[in-house]
C-alpha cells in the first residue's frame, strides 16, 4: 500500500515493468524519481530533472508518457502541479539529441536470434552507452532525493525550450507594455520608474521562476508568451513579475491588469502567486530583487 516508503527510485530497463511501477507510486501517493533513457548520450550539461512532461529528445520517456497517460485514471498527475511545488512523478533525463543509434545484430544472432537476451521478451539490439551518463544520472537522482529527504530540497532547471531570439522579443514585449503603463491614466498607486530587469534576466523568470507555465493557470505554454508585472504599486523587478498566457493575460488586463483588481473568485491563484514569490525571497535571504 505504499506506508513506510518516502521515495522510489526507479531505474528500470524495461518498459512496460517501468511504466507499472510508476502508475502503483503515483496511485499510492508515493513520490517516484524515474531515470530516463542514458543510451547514445554523452553530454553531461544536458542532464536535467523534471516532472514527466518536461522530458525532451527522449524516446523512453516519449513511449512510458504514452503507455502511462493510457493507464492512469487521472493522466495530469504527468504535467505536474504547475505551482512551483515538486511533483509526484519526476524524471531524470538528458534532453541531448540521441548520437547513436541501435546496435546492428549480428549474423549470428540474426540466424538464432531465442539464443541470446538476458530474458524473454527482451531486445536483441541496444544503444552505445557511454559508461559516464548512468553514473552521471544516477548521482543526480541520489542529489534529488537526500536533498528532498533531508528538507534542503532545490528547484530543478528544466531543459531550454525558449530560444534566444524569442526571450529577446519577450524582453521588448515586456519594455512596450512598461511604456504604456507609465502612460496610462492613474488607477490607484502606481510605481513608474525604469525596468527593473533586463533581457538576460528573461530566461530566469521563464525557467526557474515559473518553469515555462502561465503563473495564473499553470498550463504549459506555446508560443504565445507574455511577461506582466504582477503588483503595479511594486518595481518591475523578477520577483514581481509573472509569465502569462494568451487567455489569462486578457482576463488580468480586463481586471485592471494588476494584483489588486484581482476578484476573490481569484483569491486562490493569487495566494499561489504570492506564495511562489516569497519562497523565491526567502531563498536568497529576502533580497528583493
Amino acid at each position: 500500500d505504499g506506508s513506510g516508503f518516502d521515495y522510489v527510485v526507479d531505474c528500470i530497463d524495461d518498459t512496460p515493468t517501468k511504466v507499472a511501477l510508476m502508475a502503483h507510486c503515483v496511485e499510492a501517493n508515493i513520490r517516484i524519481l524515474s531515470c530516463m533513457g542514458a543510451g547514445g548520450k554523452a553530454d553531461p550539461t544536458r542532464v536535467h530533472i523534471g516532472d514527466f512532461a518536461s522530458a525532451s529528445r527522449d524516446p523512453l520517456a516519449a513511449k512510458a508518457r504514452h503507455m502511462l497517460r493510457k493507464r492512469l485514471a487521472d493522466p495530469s498527475v504527468i504535467d505536474g502541479p504547475g505551482d512551483g511545488s515538486p511533483p509526484l512523478l519526476e524524471v531524470v533525463y538528458s534532453s541531448e539529441k540521441t548520437a547513436a543509434r541501435l546496435a546492428d545484430l549480428t549474423q549470428e544472432q540474426k540466424d538464432a536470434p531465442h539464443d541470446f537476451g538476458a530474458v524473454g521478451g527482451m531486445r536483441l539490439r541496444v544503444l552505445p552507452v557511454l559508461g559516464t551518463m548512468p553514473a552521471i544520472m544516477g548521482m543526480a537522482m541520489a542529489s534529488r532525493v537526500v536533498t528532498e529527504l533531508g528538507g534542503k530540497g532545490f528547484s530543478p532547471v528544466p531543459a531550454e525550450r525558449v530560444g534566444k531570439s524569442v526571450r529577446h522579443k519577450l524582453y521588448q514585449r515586456f519594455v512596450t507594455r512598461e511604456r504604456r503603463l507609465g502612460q496610462g491614466a492613474e488607477a490607484g498607486p502606481r510605481w513608474t520608474g525604469p525596468v527593473g530587469i533586463d533581457d538576460g534576466d528573461v530566461e530566469y523568470i521563464l525557467s526557474e521562476l515559473w518553469r515555462n507555465r502561465c503563473a495564473m493557470t499553470g498550463d504549459r505554454l506555446g508560443t504565445v508568451l507574455t511577461l506582466a508585472r504582477w503588483d503595479l504599486s511594486r518595481p518591475s523587478s523578477p520577483s514581481n513579475i509573472v509569465l502569462l498566457g494568451a487567455k489569462a493575460l486578457a482576463k488580468f488586463d480586463k481586471c485592471g491588469g494588476s494584483r489588486e483588481f484581482l476578484g476573490e473568485e481569484d483569491a486562490a491563484v493569487c495566494a499561489k502567486i504570492d506564495r511562489r514569490f516569497a519562497s523565491v525571497r526567502e531563498s536568497i535571504n529576502g533580497v528583493e530583487f
